[in-house]
Order: C-alpha cells, then sequence, then structure tokens
C-alpha cells in the first residue's frame, strides 16, 4: 500500500527526524510549507504511531498557546530573537553553475532554520509562561483550602507536635519516707546495701550489693521504653506489660522483657537470666 501511495505521489518520503522538525508548522495550517512537504508529513502520520502521538500533544499545546495568545503576546513571550546568520562567499574555483545550486540550497536551509528556530523560541517562552501560571493558580488554591480548613486548636496541636521534647526515662529510688528521682545521665550503683528502684512509675527492681548500672530511653516502632545496661551485679526485676519494650543489656548479650519477673546476674565469665 505504501508503495503505491509512493508511486502516486511525486513528493520523498520523510523519517521521524525531519518530520519532528516540519511538526510544529504543520501543526500551524502548514504556513511555510510546500504541498509535497504537506503530503510526506501527513502521509507519515499516518503510518507512525509516535509522531502521531507527538502531533496530537503539539496540536494541544499550540490550541492552549492560542487560547491565551493575548495574555502571553502582552507578557512578551513571542518576541523573536533574529539569528545572526553568516554570509557565504563562494571560492572562485567554484563553477557559475555550481555557485548558483549551492547558494540555492544555502538560501532554503537557512530559511528552513530561521523558521524552525523562531518557532522553537516562541514555543519554549509560551510553554514556560503557561507552566508558571497554571502552578502559580494550583498553589494558591491549596494554599487557600488549607487555611480556611485548618482550625485555631490544629495550629496549636501543630506547634505543640514541632516542639515535643525529647523521650526520657524516670527513675527514682524507693525510700520509706519519700521517692527521690535519680539523675539518668550517670550510672546508677550499689554500694554496701540494697537499692529499690521505681522505673516510670511501674516496674520495679532491687540492685544487689555492689552493682552498677545505667538506664536510659529506648525508643522501638514509634513506643518508648527503657534500656538498661547491667555492667556489674545483679538485679532482681518486675515488669509490667505496658506494650514498650525493656531491654537489659551486658557484655554477653540483650534480653527483651514483655512483663514478667525475673533475675539477672552478671559475672566476669557470664550473664545469668
Amino acid at each position: 500500500m505504501n508503495e503505491e501511495i509512493l508511486k502516486n505521489n511525486s513528493f520523498e518520503p520523510m523519517g521521524c527526524r525531519e518530520v519532528g522538525t516540519y511538526l510544529p508548522l504543520f501543526v500551524l495550517g502548514s504556513r511555510g510549507m510546500t504541498m509535497d512537504e504537506c503530503r510526506a508529513v501527513k502521509n507519515h502520520l499516518q503510518s507512525c504511531s509516535r509522531c502521531a502521538k507527538a502531533y496530537r500533544e503539539t496540536n494541544f499545546v499550540v490550541n492552549l498557546l492560542q487560547s491565551q495568545k493575548d495574555c502571553l503576546t502582552e507578557r512578551g513571550a513571542f518576541s523573536i530573537i533574529e539569528p545572526e546568520v553568516d554570509d557565504i562567499e563562494p571560492t572562485v574555483e567554484e563553477s557559475f553553475g555550481e555557485l548558483q545550486d549551492k547558494l540555492q540550497r544555502t538560501k532554503a536551509r537557512l530559511k528552513r532554520n530561521k523558521r524552525n528556530k523562531r518557532l522553537k523560541v516562541a514555543l519554549k517562552r509560551s510553554v514556560a509562561v503557561a507552566a508558571c501560571l497554571v502552578i502559580g493558580v494550583l498553589a494558591w488554591m491549596i494554599f487557600t483550602n488549607t487555611s480556611k480548613q485548618q482550625s485555631p486548636s490544629q495550629n496549636i496541636v501543630s506547634s505543640q507536635v514541632a516542639t515535643a521534647p525529647e523521650p526520657f526515662v524516670k527513675v527514682e529510688l524507693v525510700k520509706p519516707s519519700d521517692n527521690i528521682t535519680i539523675d539518668t545521665s550517670h550510672a546508677i550503683v550499689a554500694g554496701n546495701e540494697l537499692k529499690t528502684l521505681l522505673i516510670n512509675n511501674k516496674h520495679q527492681m532491687i540492685m544487689n550489693v555492689g552493682t552498677v548500672l545505667s538506664i536510659e530511653p529506648m525508643v522501638k516502632h514509634s513506643n518508648i521504653g527503657c534500656l538498661v545496661k547491667l555492667d556489674s551485679g545483679q538485679i532482681y526485676t518486675h515488669v509490667q506489660h505496658d506494650g514498650n519494650p525493656f531491654i537489659v543489656d551486658t557484655v554477653n548479650g540483650q534480653a527483651l522483657i514483655t512483663g514478667t519477673t525475673f533475675d539477672v546476674e552478671v559475672t566476669d565469665l557470664a550473664t545469668t537470666l
């Protein structure tokens, strides 16, 4: 079928790259194109799905620009930058016939390049202006809707979330009269007597004589628990199940406690749970 079309027409077929050069002109009503060029582009679009898709997309952009022509003209989007063209001087050795043929080809090429450059500059500027206008309108709409929907209480909650304090563990030394809060930034030492600790107002821990440990917050899956680093000695602990992690760490390994009563002892040789 394609061979019959080529036989019945005098125009030469075009490839995808050449059709892409003529495609903006073809979308603009074939301005500046010859009849043979129009037929060649039209024939190629019927047989090439990729170029046909590019034609539809270019046609959509051109229609969008034409609908905004007055606005874009006022903004100077269609101002044309004239390219500088170097004069071509024929050599003395060239014959008169070859010189004439070369000049004709050069003029046609320069005219086509000038036309394509003007169209590309106009399309780029027009698309950039249209994209900026669309983005600006969408941003304004989103900002307006967000401002209307957000209540003062939500603003207060957002500020509170943004300034949320760092996770911490509350450790108290249990006394007959009143509990004493312990600074967890330092190691806790049980010297010559037993010590009873209350962790986060729920977990109880008894430190044996000579025990050295430290307690710090432990975050796991958005849950805040505590990490007990047992350096030496023995602890007897009752952990309440609250969904937060409770981990005892020694030189030999770690124990994850979910809620139970347990005893851990650390010596120079091993850890006993």
